[in-house]
């Protein structure tokens, strides 16, 4: 591991500095057909990230440059998170345009990343009344994964992927089911309905594609729920400075700094029933 940037001290895991590090692959797995895990030895991110952020890790196309790596523009969500073992994960779609520079990552590949990005879910936070209910899609399936593992609050929990493979990445291989049991949907509109009868007026936490948590956020808002939403766009530089992801939101805050995990509410253009 090579060390780019120092962290600022004090600050909270969801509020950390970021790291320009290299770190070296320690596994690659399947997390369920179509998708792959990298799990990077990573210990400084390790304490700091936490669940809902995400990182930038480096082309192997064009690093390394004397000018420093360039980066992919994807978020990538941590799936798993371990102090203890100084390691974190994220997971890709191999059919995604950039795979296929990340699927030749085998075990020993050192890679430059830049994290951890944005604020988390309130993992920590004192607990609500309402049960919790996690839902999502694609790579917010890998999110939520790790906002599972770190939650400190002590109440009901369900969580819902929807879509099976290839569509979202297999939530038994990220190691959700050891705590509770993960219900796999077709569709929101199958989710959101066992998720009403398994816990009625649940809290909810979405995590997906951009349409899917804006359909989350209107059936919560219109429900009258408390709602958190991740946001997913193009990262340009990750770290707040170029203003591209604004786009995302009204135009007043960014989704790699004040998100990409946010109240429901910021997101426009959120149709409620």
């Amino acid at each position: 591991m090579v060390s780019r940037a120092a962290t600022r001290p004090g600050r909270s895991p969801s509020d950390a500095g970021w790291l320009f590090e290299a770190y070296r692959v320690a596994d690659a797995s399947t997390v369920g057909a179509g998708w792959q895990r990298l799990v990077l030895d990573a210990p400084a991110l390790a304490t700091r990230a936490a669940p809902g952020q995400f990182m930038l890790v480096g082309s192997a196309a064009f690093s390394p440059r004397a000018s420093g790596p360039d980066y992919l523009k994807h978020p990538f969500f941590f799936a798993s998170i371990s102090p203890e073992a100084g390691q974190v994960s994220i997971v890709f779609d191999r059919s995604a345009p950039f795979a296929w520079e990340m699927a030749d990552w085998a075990t020993g590949t050192e890679v430059e990343c830049i994290g951890p990005l944005g604020k988390g879910f309130p993992v920590t936070a004192e607990p609500a009344a309402a049960p919790l209910v996690l839902i999502g899609s694609g790579y917010g399936v890998a999110a939520l994964a790790a906002a599972l593992a770190g939650l400190h609050h002590d109440r009901p929990v369900a969580l819902f992927s929807v879509g099976a493979p290839p569509v979202s990445p297999d939530p038994g291989l990220l190691g959700v089911t050891s705590r509770i049991t993960c219900h796999v949907a077709g569709t929101l509109e199958q989710a959101w309905r066992e998720a009403a009868e398994a816990m009625p007026g649940a809290e909810v936490w979405a995590a997906g594609p951009q349409d899917f948590t804006q359909e989350v956020a209107g059936r919560a808002l219109g429900e009258g729920r408390r709602c958190l939403v991740t946001v997913e766009a193009p990262i340009a530089c990750g770290v707040g400075a170029c203003l591209g992801c604004t786009s995302a939101g009204d135009g007043t805050w960014r989704t790699c700094r004040e998100g990409p995990v946010v109240p429901a509410e910021w997101l426009k253009g959120v149709k409620r029933p």
